[in-house]
């Protein structure tokens, strides 16, 4: 059973890659919205909602020992209401990883293959994803095992190599209109991309040690909120004031590029690597998502779904969102409230719950000795 659940090392790579996808792609452009040189403290708000979500989990599995997150849900709140719990959380599920397919979806039309109709570029993430499906999330988590330290020395090597193009002064001057605009800006990473740590809680019966979840989503915390500021800082004093109008900055960092003679045109490998990332994400989410529904449902298994899944969910982003625009009003709008009801709200309300009925039977009325 041990050789077939996922290790720490493996479940913060899996973690890291759920959040530094979507993060390295449009959070600088999306916080450049609000403020502009603070925007590395923007960026800071993710490890305090990193710590709450931490929090959240180690209590959740201390609470549900071996429990799931929907499991949890029906434990607290009973069948029925339990049963519409997780209907709503397969429906956020639909709508996340729908919105997930867009966003590469668009990304690789702007950057790869800007003559080819968005339907199909959408439907070649199809493959990749069902086929990661098949190995399991051991095999996924494998994967992102080996690809993880790979992917940190490339960005390493990218905030190292942009030091030659950046301008520090752009920093400056510090908190030049106060605070409001950075928290502003921080919701977004501090809420929408935060909570979604909180997957885990669907991922519990595949890990080898659930005992140190929360240790483990602080580390993942701290690794993501130090490639967070490192990505602002870079973005910002390269680009400066243009970040505002552009999409995807981290990719204009990296066109500019240049050592000597011979190393340029570094966005090709960057696309490369961000499109298996990306991959690495929706095959996690994916599963999450078969899992919740197996588990609302009462399914004796969902691999029959491995395919139609992905199919159902790409025809969902081109349905959802016709444009870019859609995306973005989506991630700045609606995203940061409907995560924190979904992610926090419902399992704090079950956790609560769980504890007053645990409470009430151990205060309850002691039972009368029968008579003789």
């Amino acid at each position: 059973m041990a050789a077939n659940q996922i290790t720490r090392f493996e479940f913060i790579c899996l973690m890291t890659y759920i959040i530094m996808t979507s993060g390295i792609l449009a959070l600088p452009h999306f916080i450049a919205q609000y403020t502009l040189q603070d925007g590395w403290l923007a960026s800071g708000t993710f490890f305090a909602g990193s710590l709450g979500v931490a929090a959240e989990v180690a209590w959740f599995v201390r609470s549900f020992p071996g429990q799931t997150l929907i499991q949890g849900l029906k434990t607290a709140f009973g069948p029925w209401l339990g049963m519409g719990a997780g209907l709503w959380l397969l429906a956020w599920f639909s709508l996340f990883i729908t919105t997930v397919f867009r966003e590469l979806n668009v990304f690789v039309d702007t950057t790869v293959l800007p003559n080819t109709p968005l339907y199909l570029t959408d439907a070649l993430v199809v493959l990749p994803v069902a086929a990661a499906l098949t190995v399991g999330l051991v095999g996924i988590a494998r994967m992102a095992e080996f690809i993880n330290p790979l992917t940190i020395f490339s960005f390493l090597l990218v905030v190292a190599l942009s030091l030659r193009n950046a301008d520090f002064a752009q920093l400056r001057p510090v908190l030049a209109a106060g605070w409001s605009p950075v928290l502003r800006g921080g919701l977004l990473p501090g809420a929408t991309f935060a909570t979604q740590l909180v997957v885990a809680l669907q991922l519990v019966p595949h890990l080898k040690n659930t005992r140190h979840m929360g240790r483990d989503l602080v580390y993942t915390g701290a690794l993501l909120t130090g490639m967070g500021v490192l990505t602002e800082v870079i973005a910002i004093s390269v680009l400066g004031p243009a970040i505002q109008y552009l999409n995807y900055p981290i990719l204009e960092v990296v066109r500019v590029i240049r050592v000597g003679a011979s190393i340029e045109r570094l966005d090709t490998l960057y696309v490369m690597g961000l499109v298996a990332a990306f991959t690495v994400k929706l095959a996690v989410l994916t599963f999450a998502a078969l899992s919740t529904l197996q588990e609302v449902f009462t399914l004796s298994k969902v691999q029959s779904l491995y395919l139609c899944a992905p199919v159902a969910l790409w025809a969902g982003s081109v349905f959802f969102y016709r444009d870019s625009t859609l995306v973005a009003h989506y991630l700045m709008d609606v995203s940061p409230a409907l995560f924190l009801f979904t992610l926090v709200g419902l399992p704090v309300l079950a956790l609560v719950t769980h504890s007053l009925r645990q409470a009430l039977r151990r205060g309850g009325p002691a039972k009368r000795p029968a008579r003789v």
